[in-house]
């Protein structure tokens, strides 16, 4: 565990902004194979030890319904489908349940399920035509298991535009999904696409002339840019490159990367820069990024919010 607050319940973390532990469920998608890891990885100051997931124990499951991952089935007769960390075990108990057909499903599960007085159909033999509506039925079933893989990774396609079948779109790094766990389910790639280059026009002149401080108090945005920014990629700019920008000693960059397992490196600096330079906006901030070749970090800056009262400075308009 890595929260003392949530310590009770492994799969809540603590919110620091509504001062409660919340369900990492609300925060992170249910994912097949894995299960949350303690605390969702944070600690009660919103540092993160490791990923939201860790992949499901041998001979336990989850199909992406579950919290947590669930123990396997274990056959008393006979094995149709061996237990995965993605799927139950399926079992055949016998001959009366047509193991010899392929059958998967107990008739005393079905039953149970259906009620107890229902009556269910006894098969005493097998007929030429029971076995062709048989297999008439296993073709559909397996035709529409196609067309569903065919539309997953379509989808998956158009999801993640940075894949090692998609080299054309600018910036992009061949490296997939399933090649960063960290991300996966939750994050597209770190590095900016087409559109996340558009979005940094739409970055408002209120969003820009709003007081630097606000991204440290949006934390949902403060933890996307800390997951773009902070890594240390060859060929790519991160926080590193940005306290230089903002005039920090080389040497303080080193410590406060030496940290970075308890203290994410950019909350250190967004919190030097508000601390030397109040009159700091967002707009300062978006202008060093944009210079940096970061437009998929400048596209998480149009996520702020400004519901709450903010005394702004002048309206500027640093990306041009």
């Amino acid at each position: 565990m890595y929260s003392e607050r949530c310590k009770p319940n492994r799969n809540t973390y603590w919110n620091d902004g509504f001062q409660q532990c919340q369900q990492c469920k609300s925060r992170f998608p249910l994912k097949a194979g894995y299960e949350f890891s303690p605390n969702c990885g944070f600690d009660d100051q919103g540092g993160r030890h490791e990923t939201p997931y860790v992949p499901c124990n041998p001979q336990t499951f989850n199909n992406g319904s579950f919290v947590e991952c669930q123990s396997c089935t274990i056959c008393s007769v006979k094995t149709i489908h061996k237990c995965n960390t993605t799927v139950d075990a399926q079992c055949c108990e016998g001959e009366e349940d047509g193991c010899g057909l392929g059958f998967t499903t107990k008739r005393t599960t079905l039953a149970s399920t259906l009620g107890s007085t229902t009556k269910l159909p006894q098969f005493t033999s097998v007929t030429p035509k029971h076995f062709l509506g048989l297999m008439t039925f296993t073709t559909v079933v397996v035709i529409i298991l196609l067309l569903l893989v065919v539309f997953w990774k379509r989808k998956q396609k158009h999801r993640y535009p940075c894949c090692k079948d998609n080299k054309k779109q600018p910036n992009c790094t061949p490296i997939t999904i399933e090649e960063d766990p960290l991300y996966n389910g939750h994050y597209t790639n770190h590095y900016a696409t087409q559109s996340q280059v558009e979005k940094q026009d739409t970055l408002s002149l209120e969003i820009q002339s709003a007081p630097l401080q606000i991204v440290l108090e949006n934390l949902d945005v403060l933890e996307e840019l800390v997951i773009l920014l902070d890594p240390e990629r060859p060929g790519v700019k991160n926080t590193t490159h940005l306290a230089s920008r903002c005039s920090f000693p080389s040497t303080w960059i080193t410590y406060t990367y030496s940290l970075r397992a308890t203290r994410s490196p950019l909350k250190a600096v967004l919190e030097g820069v508000t601390t030397r330079n109040p009159d700091w906006t967002v707009g300062h901030l978006a202008q060093l990024l944009k210079e940096m070749d970061r437009n998929d970090a400048v596209a998480v800056l149009t996520k702020l919010s400004l519901a709450q009262e903010i005394s702004f400075l002048p309206q500027y308009n640093f990306t041009e």
